[in-house]
């Protein structure tokens, strides 16, 4: 409803139609089908689970969960798709524009800047086990995907505002092309894995804060606002936020990694 709300009743009736489809269309199928099963053959996530034997909430679990993430993923390269001309536009603008102004940026947007091209790098660096090619691949090509997507989101919401950015798109797209850059170079371990998360999470920060960034400065010159002030206080509370966040998960890093159908604090996302 909140979505909805937001983007209008288009996305509202599409997510409603999903669950229509997915809870008296897909699931009955499965279920359908499953019963007729081999004794022996078992859910492929869950031997304990014979597949003609399995409930609504294995099935769910199992298998329409997986056919929603793969949907969603299908959507978000279909719309990064849709966006290769935006980014072209979007990239040639913000080259036209600054090559006809002659204002530079900030001394405290490159610090900030720089500052997180060398923490994302040390991250990458020590979530990877040392690996130095690993990070320096990894962090290049995340920071190349940071700043093209930055533009776009930028651009966007100028047009469209940054409510409607299609973030998970464009997530979705630098996460494909991080991920094969891990599967190309062969780094497919549960440690390599953690790093690619980290990678990601950098990205789609920055798409998030970029629009986010975009918005404010549109606000700050439409009321007369300080731009630098709004710089200021924008970083001061990015900082916070990050802080904020990055402790409630560690806190709550025990309850997070649980799974199961009781657990105290089920996050089911999470875990997919």
């Amino acid at each position: 409803l909140g979505i909805g709300f937001i983007v209008g009743i288009e996305v509202s009736l599409t997510m409603f139609a999903g669950s229509i489809l997915s809870n008296f269309g897909i699931m009955p199928l499965i279920g359908y089908f499953s019963s007729l099963g081999k004794d022996g053959a078992t859910v492929w996530n869950n031997p304990s689970v014979a597949i003609n034997a399995m409930h609504v909430k294995n099935i769910a679990g199992s298998y329409v969960k997986y056919i929603g993430a793969g949907m969603m993923l299908s959507g978000g390269l279909i719309g990064a798709i849709k966006l290769i001309p935006t980014i072209v536009s979007s990239i040639k603008e913000t080259m036209h524009a600054k090559s006809s102004n002659g204002a530079g940026s900030s001394s405290v947007g490159n610090i900030i800047l720089l500052g997180g091209i060398v923490v994302v790098f040390i991250a990458g660096f020590v979530v990877s086990g040392g690996n130095i090619l690993l990070a320096i691949t990894a962090s290049i090509l995340s920071l190349f995907l940071s700043l093209l997507f930055v533009i776009v989101s930028g651009r966007l919401t100028g047009t469209i505002g940054t409510s409607n950015l299609p973030v998970s798109g464009m997530t979705i797209a630098s996460l494909v092309l991080v991920t094969l850059l891990f599967v190309v170079m062969g780094w497919t371990n549960p440690a390599n894995n953690k790093s690619l998360l980290l990678f990601g999470t950098f990205i789609v920060t920055a798409i998030s804060v970029g629009g986010g960034y975009a918005q404010s400065q549109k606000v700050s010159f439409i009321v007369g606002g300080d731009k630098n002030e709004m710089q200021k206080y924008f970083a001061i509370s990015g900082i916070v936020g990050v802080i904020v966040v990055v402790a409630t998960i560690l806190l709550l890093s025990s309850q997070l990694a649980m799974t199961g159908d009781n657990v105290p604090f089920a996050l089911p996302q999470a875990n997919l």
